[in-house]
Order: C-alpha cells, then sequence, then structure tokens
C-alpha cells in the first residue's frame, strides 16, 4: 500500500478549495484529519469509493502477493520500536 502525508502547502490548498475530490479506501486515512484541520462550510467533498458503491471491487489476492497494510498496522509497527 502507498502512504502519503499531505505537506503544509497541500493543507492550505484543501482549506482555499471548494470542491475536494478523493478516492476514499484504506490509503486515504489522513483526508479526515485534513478536512476537519480546514473546515470550510460551503467546501463540497466528493469520496470516490462512497459514490460507486457496489461498483467498487475488492482486490483480487494472488499467491505470492503481500499482503496490504492498513493505517493501524503502521500505527503498531511506530509504536513498538
Amino acid at each position: 500500500m502507498h502512504s502519503y502525508q499531505p505537506t503544509v502547502w497541500d493543507m492550505m490548498k484543501i482549506a482555499e478549495a471548494d470542491l475536494f475530490i478523493y478516492v476514499g479506501g484504506e490509503s486515504d486515512f489522513w483526508v479526515e484529519d485534513a478536512l476537519e484541520n480546514t473546515k470550510s462550510p460551503d467546501r463540497k467533498v466528493l469520496n470516490l469509493m462512497e459514490l460507486l458503491e457496489d461498483s467498487v471491487k475488492e482486490e483480487e489476492h494472488v499467491d505470492g502477493m503481500q499482503k496490504s497494510r492498513g493505517h493501524e498496522d503502521q500505527e503498531e509497527e511506530e509504536e513498538s520500536e
């Protein structure tokens, strides 16, 4: 899984945005914090995973594929270091 942390510049752009579109899912755990910290009463937010609902397919797992690590796994690993 890819990880992403928005920069200060990214947060400023989110705060100024009238429309914020994001994919959703496990890799976008940062979005809730970003939106909470940049409240804008007029901003529209679209989570594509929620919009697609039943059209979204589960990732197919193939033998030899690494298990994806969620946000919780990363936090546990950081705490144990």
